[in-house]
């Protein structure tokens, strides 16, 4: 637990859409007010930043690399009955998309933002859980990364297996313990910096991340159909 007590929470909606592959994509919405019905000569009021607006993207961040998590689960159920589609090319495209989508975008956001202005506010054995899981997927990820060139599809599965099982287990722990406590813990006076560190971040990171997107909704739709 990350608090000595259970804090409630609301629950973030999302809108639901199904690829080609049939794999569902999540991103967030937003509730929106009178605005919308305006004309186009009125101005619609600033809506000050909450912190939903952090933690939703986070959720649909997880939802984007669980697809990804799916194909590399068909990816090495492919490896494990030596198709001949399942190659050191995917491997290559597999851990790009840990590298930079997983670490360098996401987990860094946390890291570098998040976990920051909780500093105290947080158990720290739950924050030490956290940092502890980040290090393992980047050694995971570096694994697989060796492997790219020292080719073993055995040792593929095991450490991919290995890899996407520690993410998810992740990333349900972030979904059901980290954020709604973010939602609950972070003073409002720490908003607006906040908010202005993820939008500079998410900009930075606008074009590679629909590159990174793309490239893993063409996996998706390649080893999705493995996966029983």
């Amino acid at each position: 637990h990350l608090l000595s007590q259970p804090l409630k929470f609301s629950v973030c909606s999302h809108v639901v859409s199904r690829s080609g592959a049939g794999v569902l994509w999540l991103r967030p919405v937003r509730s929106y007010g009178s605005g919308v019905f305006e004309g186009p000569g009125a101005t619609a009021p600033q809506k000050p930043p909450e912190l939903s607006d952090f933690v939703e993207p986070l959720q649909g961040e997880h939802q984007i690399i669980e697809s990804a998590l799916g194909a590399m689960e068909g990816y090495c159920i492919a490896l494990r009955r030596e198709l001949k589609e399942a190659d050191q090319k995917d491997l290559a495209l597999f851990v790009t998309f840990l590298k930079e989508y997983v670490d360098q975008k996401h987990i860094k956001k946390e890291e570098g933002i998040l976990l920051p202005a909780l500093s105290g506010r947080l158990a720290a054995g739950g924050v030490q859980q956290l940092y502890a899981e980040h290090k393992k997927i980047r050694e995971g990820t570096a694994k697989l990364a060796s492997l790219v060139q020292a080719w073993d599809r055995k040792a593929v599965v095991k450490h991919g297996l290995d890899l996407l099982k520690t993410i998810r287990v992740h990333m349900e722990m972030e979904d059901r313990g980290l954020f709604p406590v973010v939602c609950n813990t972070v003073p409002s006076a720490a908003i607006p910096a906040i908010a202005e560190k993820f939008t500079a971040e998410n900009e930075r990171w606008k074009a590679r991340t629909k590159e990174l997107e793309d490239m893993a909704f063409v996996l998706v739709k390649k080893y999705m159909r493995y996966v029983p």
